[in-house]
């Protein structure tokens, strides 16, 4: 396979990885999410898994999954909040994304168990480390204050920053993969590309009014606002 001079690729999944995705994939009993439905059902469908507060129906296929795994955790007498029970739920989510990337790709032509038709993405950019940089400075931010129960980190705002400064890092760095297959591999991923630049502006619009409120009461948050004025233009170019 083809790599970029200087560039390190992500890792491809290994034959046994293929085999459970096969598996997962052709589950027959509906456990495993699918969306399906029109471009916009869809989009409402992915926009739960990113947005804080999600629209918690159970007929909604994220949300629906995440209130069946908190019954299922409770009735097995697990705290659904517990750090073991949250590992616990991202494993099903996990397999249920690769899953999902499976099925997308055969939409598209693609056999996923053969990748070498298509060309792995950089996995380092120099915009998405400047936003994972930011990112990691709103967390330790975000420590250094809980020690010492600053008001501000219970607000809407605070809530906000920490949980779509993350959202931002993640976002910024699949867009850049979009991009980037996007203009080597032509087809593949028109959608994701259109969708992941809509939640990024409007991930951008949520941050900036968090960082403009907060701004006012603690002089690092006015600096975090500052870097993330140089490289918020950069984003949306993308």
């Amino acid at each position: 396979m083809a790599k970029r001079k200087g560039e390190k690729c992500n890792k491809k999944l290994d034959e046994t990885e293929f085999q459970i995705l096969d598996a997962i994939a052709n589950e027959p009993n509906g456990e495993f999410l699918v969306p399906a439905g029109s471009e916009e059902q869809v989009k409402e469908f992915l926009n739960c898994a990113w947005r804080r507060i999600p629209c918690g129906k159970d007929t909604c296929p994220i949300c629906g999954r995440i209130n069946r795994q908190t019954e299922k955790l409770i009735k097995e007498g697990k705290d659904p909040d517990s750090l073991e029970s949250v590992f616990e739920c991202v494993g099903a989510n996990l397999a249920e994304v690769l899953a999902m990337a499976k099925k997308d790709a055969e939409r598209h032509g693609i056999d996923i168990a053969n990748l070498d038709d298509v060309a792995d993405a950089p996995s380092e950019f120099v915009l998405s480390n400047k936003v994972t940089d930011w990112y990691v400075k709103i967390v330790r931010l975000y420590e250094r204050e809980s020690k010492g129960e600053a008001p501000w980190l219970e607000t809407e705002e605070a809530a906000d920053l920490i949980w779509y400064a993350g959202t931002l890092s993640a976002k910024t760095y699949r867009q850049l993969c979009n991009q980037w297959y996007l203009e080597n591999e032509k087809e593949y991923g028109d959608f994701d590309y259109e969708y992941t630049g809509e939640v990024l502006k409007e991930v951008l619009k949520i941050l900036n009014k968090s960082l403009f409120k907060l701004g006012a009461l603690n002089m690092s948050i006015r600096r975090l606002h500052k870097e993330f004025n140089e490289f918020k233009p950069a984003i949306i170019k993308i």
